[in-house]
């Protein structure tokens, strides 16, 4: 006689519907994620738009406060915009720089393109 109790054949099919119920959770998560990172790299490329054009406004501010600087010490047509803060060589031009916009004795901003 047989000792083992007898196999129910209602719980063959078990083991096959918990992998897929894992596997779908699995898969709906995995989704999730992905639509997340997709809505974080818009956020980063928009962040990073809107950097460029604050650092392009920020440096033509700096050009016109400069300018500005250099005007009310009397410079006028004598205002260089040398990247290297080297003199035009305009005649009457201050040689110690303080007209140049990025020469320290001048405008002492730091070269940028608007």
């Amino acid at each position: 006689m047989n000792s083992f109790p007898k196999k129910d054949n209602a719980q063959n099919g078990s083991v096959i519907i918990l992998i897929l119920v894992a596997v779908a959770l699995f898969s709906a998560l995995s989704w999730a994620w992905m639509e997340n990172s997709r809505s974080n790299i818009s956020l980063l490329t928009s962040e990073k738009s809107k950097s460029v054009v604050t650092a392009s406004q920020d440096c033509q501010n700096a050009i016109d406060a400069a300018t500005k600087r250099l005007e009310s010490r009397g410079c006028g047509s004598f205002i260089t915009t040398n990247a290297d803060g080297s003199l035009a060589g305009v005649p009457g031009e201050p040689t110690d720089g303080s007209c140049a916009l990025y020469h320290p004795n001048g405008g002492g901003i730091k070269y940028c393109v608007p």
